[in-house]
Protein backbone atom coordinates (compact mmCIF):
# COMPACT_ATOMS: atom_id res chain seq x y z
CA UNK A 1 0.00 0.00 0.00
CA UNK A 2 3.01 2.29 -0.15
CA UNK A 3 1.83 3.72 -3.47
CA UNK A 4 -1.62 4.57 -2.09
CA UNK A 5 -0.12 6.05 1.08
CA UNK A 6 2.27 8.23 -0.92
CA UNK A 7 -0.54 9.42 -3.20
CA UNK A 8 -2.78 10.37 -0.27
CA UNK A 9 0.08 12.15 1.52
CA UNK A 10 0.77 14.12 -1.67
CA UNK A 11 -2.88 15.16 -1.88
CA UNK A 12 -3.00 16.15 1.79
CA UNK A 13 0.17 18.21 1.38
CA UNK A 14 -1.33 20.17 -1.51
CA UNK A 15 -2.92 23.42 -0.23
CA UNK A 16 -5.45 23.27 -3.08
CA UNK A 17 -6.80 19.93 -1.78
CA UNK A 18 -9.29 20.36 1.03
CA UNK A 19 -10.96 16.96 1.09
CA UNK A 20 -9.76 13.43 0.42
CA UNK A 21 -12.35 10.66 0.24
CA UNK A 22 -11.42 6.98 0.23
CA UNK A 23 -14.03 4.88 -1.57
CA UNK A 24 -14.27 1.32 -2.79
CA UNK A 25 -15.91 -2.04 -2.27
CA UNK A 26 -16.33 -3.36 1.24
CA UNK A 27 -13.44 -5.31 2.68
CA UNK A 28 -10.60 -3.88 0.62
CA UNK A 29 -8.98 -1.98 3.51
CA UNK A 30 -10.29 1.59 3.13
CA UNK A 31 -10.60 2.10 6.88
CA UNK A 32 -7.18 0.66 7.61
CA UNK A 33 -5.61 2.83 4.90
CA UNK A 34 -7.31 5.98 6.21
CA UNK A 35 -6.31 5.18 9.79
CA UNK A 36 -2.70 4.68 8.77
CA UNK A 37 -2.66 8.00 6.90
CA UNK A 38 -4.30 9.81 9.83
CA UNK A 39 -1.89 8.25 12.32
CA UNK A 40 1.14 9.41 10.35
CA UNK A 41 -0.12 12.87 9.41
CA UNK A 42 1.20 15.77 11.48
CA UNK A 43 -1.61 18.21 10.73
CA UNK A 44 -5.27 18.08 11.67
CA UNK A 45 -7.20 15.16 10.26
CA UNK A 46 -10.95 14.85 10.75
CA UNK A 47 -12.51 11.41 10.51
CA UNK A 48 -16.03 11.49 9.04
CA UNK A 49 -17.93 8.20 9.01
CA UNK A 50 -20.12 7.92 5.95
CA UNK A 51 -21.05 4.24 6.10
CA UNK A 52 -24.57 4.89 7.35
CA UNK A 53 -25.29 8.05 5.33
CA UNK A 54 -28.04 7.74 2.74
CA UNK A 55 -27.17 8.56 -0.82
CA UNK A 56 -28.60 12.06 -0.85
CA UNK A 57 -26.47 15.16 -1.09
CA UNK A 58 -28.20 16.70 1.93
CA UNK A 59 -27.42 13.68 4.11
CA UNK A 60 -23.75 13.82 3.19
CA UNK A 61 -23.52 17.56 3.79
CA UNK A 62 -25.40 17.22 7.08
CA UNK A 63 -22.95 14.55 8.30
CA UNK A 64 -19.95 16.67 7.32
CA UNK A 65 -21.47 19.68 9.07
CA UNK A 66 -22.21 17.70 12.24
CA UNK A 67 -18.74 16.20 12.38
CA UNK A 68 -17.02 19.54 11.75
CA UNK A 69 -19.41 21.25 14.20
CA UNK A 70 -20.52 23.80 11.62
CA UNK A 71 -23.64 25.90 12.24
CA UNK A 72 -26.75 24.51 10.57
CA UNK A 73 -28.00 26.27 7.49
CA UNK A 74 -31.31 25.86 5.69
CA UNK A 75 -31.28 23.85 2.48
CA UNK A 76 -32.56 25.55 -0.64
CA UNK A 77 -35.88 24.18 -1.88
Amino acid sequence: RSEELARIHTWLGDPAVRLVTVVGMGGIGKTRLAQEVAGNWTQTVVWVRLDDVTDTEHSLLARLGQTLELPECPWPE
